[in-house]
């Protein structure tokens, strides 16, 4: 949903902020997490290592479920909001100038630590707590050839790469393709810390709306709802983000039935 000039996007363990500059992901890892973690990804540079070209700031444009901006004439970065978590791609529709592997370049703010993990992705995680995941970085061409590509961290830096043969060989539009989420260890459960409920009908329509609280970290919360079908008690639609990552408590619905209207208020 628009936010002024940014998008907010969420899914059910995650909350995500897309601006022309930066990408920002918010785990929700419950009252373990003492305060609330973040991975802030900003774009540096992109193109063949022999030739590498800024990445200016683009326009969060939504496209269904994806969020695009416009990096270069040509190379869009691309954001696909799922449950899970959120696809990063970069789509290069023509070939790229200079020789070398395709690389994108992004400067990257955490309040965790970071590494590479043995799969070939990266964890940014809070010790005992968990944190959010980067997977392995995927190459696929207009033929749908498809290579293993390359992710490292240097630093504040992360880097990642498509090898240079696949590059050179591939047939145009390339796609680039890793994908975030949020990170639970082994050892904690992955449950999601949801409490506070209300609800309300609608009988004009014949449809609940539950409201609730998300925990996200000791010193977060955030309030959400979900639509429910009265009669089949199937959920219609996603879930709605009402509050997002603030010290919002306590939710509690109502419906103006001569409107068709829910109102949703909470404790800032």
């Amino acid at each position: 949903q628009r936010e002024g000039g940014a998008v907010r996007a969420a899914g059910w363990d995650f909350d995500a902020r897309i601006d022309d500059v930066a990408m920002q992901f918010t785990p929700a890892l419950g009252p373990q997490a003492a305060a609330t973690q973040f991975v802030r990804l900003t774009p540096r540079s992109f193109g063949r290592d022999g030739s590498m070209s800024s990445a200016g700031p683009g326009v969060p444009r939504i496209q269904g479920d994806m969020v695009v901006q416009a990096r270069a004439p040509g190379v869009s970065e691309r954001y696909d909001v799922g449950a899970d978590g959120l696809e990063l791609s970069w789509l290069f529709e023509a070939p790229v100038a200079g020789s070398g592997d395709l690389v994108v370049r992004y400067d990257v703010e955490t309040s965790m630590a970071s590494s590479v993990t043995a799969d070939g992705g990266a964890c940014f995680a809070l010790e005992g707590v968990g944190g959010v995941s980067i997977g392995a970085v995927t190459g696929v061409d207009a033929r749908g050839v498809s290579v293993a590509g390359e992710l490292e961290l240097h630093g504040s830096t992360l880097e990642l790469r498509l090898p240079q043969a696949f590059v050179d060989d591939a047939v145009f539009p390339v796609l680039l393709d890793p994908l975030i989420g949020t990170q639970f260890l082994a050892t904690t459960s992955a449950t999601y810390d949801d409490s506070r409920p209300d609800v309300a009908y609608d009988g004009s329509n014949d449809v609940y709306l539950v409201v609730y609280r998300r925990v996200f970290s000791a010193t977060s919360q955030a309030i959400r709802a979900q639509r429910i079908d009265a009669s089949t008690g199937a959920m219609i639609g996603g879930f709605l983000s009402v509050q997002s990552v603030a010290s919002a408590d306590n939710p509690t619905v109502a419906n103006i039935n001569s409107r068709d209207t829910f109102i949703v208020a909470w404790e800032a």
